[in-house]
């Protein structure tokens, strides 16, 4: 036996009862998970295709959400929920039952003979679909032990306030000329990052939002989502949502991807419209 399936051997063994079991509803999770940019939205069984390729992991602990998806809006579940923790070896293939919410230790050619077990240094995912709904599916990870995955989702718990606003009720002009920079006097969690882009009550296709410090060093950027605003207007607001980044006191520039339609006016000082939201430590 070589390596590689000593390594499916030794995995199943250990697994086996216990990833191949219904994983645990996370109760204290968000209404939406850190992972929503990087979700699959999944297709519909059906009798030649009964499941579908998911993501390559690095080895780690991972909460998996997921939601089944009844509207038009893709990567857009009508309820995410969150499963796990539950840890994903290197050199495993996986496959996860939307429906069932079980993820287990599968070879992979009885999938499809194309495919073999993933190097050592990653896991691989494939997803058994439903035979009447799309669902979306994000992993949460990697932690490094099931006690820090569980000390992450139990962040998810605390109470989200505005730790800065820079805000106006006044008509916008697209393009700031002046920084956007916020200061945080203690420790905090950043949950997500808010802009507004009206650019001429057009709105304007979501695209990144980053945040950078003092020295220079870049956090994100995350991938933001499209809210409407005033009048229905789609893509007014980006929310960027992070994977509950802590920052240490200090003073921050938001970093949006499209400065061109970012808001701002004369009550702003020319700065980009901007909310940060978390909890300070």
């Amino acid at each position: 036996m070589d390596e590689r399936m000593l390594l499916f051997a030794v995995a199943s063994a250990l697994l086996m009862g216990i990833a191949c079991a219904e994983l645990p509803v996370d109760a204290n999770a968000p209404a939406m998970p850190p992972c929503a940019s990087k979700a699959s939205d999944l297709s519909i069984a059906n009798a030649t295709t009964l499941y579908e390729a998911g993501p390559s992991l690095p080895p780690g602990w991972y909460e998996i959400w997921c939601g089944r998806r009844t509207g038009k809006a893709v990567g857009q579940p009508d309820l995410w929920r969150a499963y796990g923790p539950v840890e994903l070896l290197g050199g495993v293939f996986y496959v996860f039952d939307v429906v069932a919410k079980d993820i287990s230790i599968r070879n992979p050619r009885k999938i499809s003979f194309a495919l073999s077990n993933p190097l050592p240094e990653e896991s691989k995912v494939w997803f058994k679909l439903d035979d009447e709904l799309p669902y979306v599916v994000c992993f949460e990870g990697p932690y490094q032990s099931k006690e820090q995955a569980r000390h992450k989702a139990s962040r998810s718990s605390l109470e989200e306030e505005v730790l800065f606003e820079l805000a106006s009720d006044a008509a916008v002009n697209d393009g700031p000329h002046s920084p956007t920079n916020f200061s945080l006097d203690r420790q905090s969690i950043i949950t997500k990052i808010q802009t507004f882009h009206w650019n001429h009550g057009k709105g304007q296709k979501p695209g990144t939002i980053g945040l950078k410090d003092e020295a220079g060093k870049e956090y994100g950027p995350w991938q933001a989502s499209g809210m409407t605003g005033t009048g229905g207007v789609p893509n007014v607001y980006w929310v960027a949502v992070t994977n509950y980044l802590e920052l240490p006191p200090g003073r921050y520039m938001v970093v949006d991807s499209d400065p061109s339609t970012w808001s701002n006016n004369r009550e702003t000082r020319g700065r980009g419209i901007a909310w940060i939201y978390g909890q300070p430590v």
